[in-house]
């Protein structure tokens, strides 16, 4: 459109001074078209209009009317040429200027460094838009206030006035300073400020350049000296982001746990999970850290290969500048060693104290069966004598005769706890597990659970295989958990004990079940059950060491014992033994 225009005027203005006379300037004029087309863009079209205008002066010179002098004719002629082309060489150097400036405003403008330029007084007049991205402050928000926008606090006046006394002696100032976005978020950034100069080498305005590639350089380095750190110390670091997502681990989190980092990166920790917390434990873990507050405890854990190991942890939360949680770090010592001795120090010392009892217990029992047996061996041959007197009552001689029965019934039970309460040889020996439970242990309590209404019920699933046990122990553990079914039981109920051969991955166990009907235990005490002293009876009624030392006789077996409760409605213990198999 504009080249249009400036074709017509072109023509338009050869028109008239076709229609003057030679003697007239009429290709002064032609200016007009020439400062016309410095408008488009194109810096050819300054050329074109100034060689346009040249030849239409000259046609004009050959078919105007004439008129004048020719002396004045050819200086008018002559002065028409001579402001063209010092008005078109102007425009062209104006705008090669004008193309410089442009091609450096944009590229101050596409940056990705953050650039801003204030006059001497330190008021901002220009900012590019990576300011803008990196400062949160807006074009608008930045121009006439003063870089003390950007204060963040971090630094001494000290550091403020050398800064401005370096820029105003003219030299360049360059350093790595702390600044805050609009927000309030604090970063740091590295920053060169250079004085600018007018034509009289007078300082008329600051230049400041926030170095992008100095940053990086600057926090690769703090990163890898932190990495470096972190690789050396002989701990385990994990850091996860707040999601429980983790980000980092070091070489000693990979030989503790068997995990390489690249396994662990973006998973979460809980692979790394035993089973042996509870969801509770997690959730107060969870609760303590994500409130900003740090935990310390033990955990006991599980490695990629299966074993478990025990671990001294302390989880921090990390804070950005905002002081929000960005990143939690735990910390962690392999005690897996040192927990191993002091759980194996406390069984023996509670294997100890029981075995104490026991033989005391043992003592006392033995005295006083036989004591008793004494006066039931005079009773029996009294009756015996009786009988033999009597031949002729079949009535007397029937009474007789259950007097003999019931006699020989409490000596056989008087035998089986006699039996029990010698200190055996504390020997594995391969036997049957139901046979001790029917034949040595039943006999025993059978009368004192009918007098408390409990109905007993064995369940065996034939063949069963016979189990390396120590027969004393074994009587132990039945004993403990008859009594503490007794003990849910108050009004009476049903007891269960039921005996079968089940394969677990590629071996054979022995597994007993041994039910009740009872109270059951309240699921917070259920997790708790085999812990050792922790009891629900009143005091003087229960030490916490049944169901404890019960569980380190079944783990001394090889087995495993496990506890399923539900309150009101019952208890089962789940016993599993490792089989003999031929």
């Amino acid at each position: 459109m504009l080249l249009a225009v400036t074709i017509g005027l072109a023509i338009l203005i050869f028109v008239v001074d076709l229609m003057i006379p030679l003697g007239v300037a009429g290709g002064v004029p032609y200016i007009a078209i020439v400062l016309l087309s410095y408008k488009i863009e194109n810096k050819k079209a300054l050329l074109a209009s100034a060689i346009l205008g040249s030849v239409l002066t000259i046609l004009g010179f050959f078919f105007s009317p004439p008129g004048g002098e020719l002396w004045k004719v050819l200086f008018n002629r002559f002065l028409a040429l001579f402001a063209i082309w010092t008005v078109a060489l102007a425009c062209m150097k104006n705008k090669t200027r004008e193309a410089e400036v442009y091609k450096l405003y944009e590229a101050i403008g596409q940056s990705p460094n953050s650039i801003a330029i204030t006059d001497k007084n330190a008021k901002i007049e220009y900012v590019n838009p990576a300011f803008v991205k990196r400062s949160g402050y807006s074009k608008e928000e930045a121009l006439g206030k003063t870089p003390r926008i950007l204060k963040s606090g971090k630094h001494p006046l000290e550091f403020y006035q050398n800064l401005w006394e370096t820029i105003l002696s003219g030299n360049i100032w360059e350093g790595s300073v702390y600044n805050r976005q609009k927000d309030g978020t604090l970063y740091l950034e590295y920053l060169q400020i250079s004085p600018l100069r007018d034509k009289k080498g007078e300082i008329s305005h600051f230049f400041s350049l926030r170095l992008l590639d100095k940053q990086r350089e600057l926090a690769e380095k703090n990163v890898n000296k932190l990495t470096h750190t972190l690789d050396q110390i002989p701990q385990a670091v994990l850091m996860t982001d707040k999601e429980g997502t983790i980000v980092f681990a070091n070489p000693a989190f990979e030989k503790i746990t068997g995990y390489s980092l690249n396994e662990v990166i973006g998973m979460n920790p809980k692979l790394l999970k035993s089973g042996k917390q509870t969801p509770e434990f997690y959730k107060r873990l969870w609760k303590t850290i994500t409130t900003g507050n740090p935990w310390r405890g033990e955990l006991q854990n599980k490695r990629k290969d299966g074993k478990f190991i025990w671990e001294s942890a302390v989880i921090s939360p990390v804070f950005d500048d905002r002081d929000q949680v960005t990143h939690f770090i735990a910390i962690r010592d392999d005690i897996t060693l040192g927990k191993e001795k002091e759980l194996r120090l406390k069984e023996l010392q509670k294997q100890s104290s029981v075995s104490e009892k026991l033989a005391g217990i043992g003592q006392l029992a033995a005295g006083i069966c036989h004591e008793v047996l004494n006066p039931l061996n005079i009773i029996s041959v009294k009756v015996q004598m009786l009988i033999r007197k009597n031949q002729e009552q079949p009535e007397l001689i029937s009474t007789f005769q259950s007097l003999l029965k019931e006699i020989a019934r409490i000596v056989k039970i008087l035998q089986k706890l006699l039996a029990f309460s010698r200190q055996g040889k504390n020997e594995f020996e391969a036997k049957s597990v139901e046979f001790v439970f029917s034949e040595e242990i039943l006999p025993l309590v059978e009368n004192d659970l009918k007098l408390s209404h409990i109905t007993i019920e064995q369940e065996i699933k034939h063949p069963l295989p016979k189990v390396n046990i120590v027969s004393d122990e074994m009587r132990q553990v039945f004993l403990n958990l008859i009594n503490n079914a007794k003990y849910a039981m108050p009004q009476g109920g049903k007891m269960k004990i039921a005996f079968e051969k089940i394969l677990m991955g590629n071996k054979h166990y022995l597994r007993i079940q041994f039910s009740d009907n009872g109270t059951g235990i309240k699921k917070e005490n259920l997790e708790k059950a085999f812990d050792p002293f922790f009891t629900t009876k009143p005091e003087g009624e229960g030490t916490g060491m049944g169901l404890s030392v019960c569980h380190g006789i079944i783990e001394k077996h090889g087995g495993n014992m496990t506890a399923e409760s539900e309150e009101g409605v019952g208890t089962t213990f789940l016993i599993d033994l490792p089989a003999l198999i031929d």
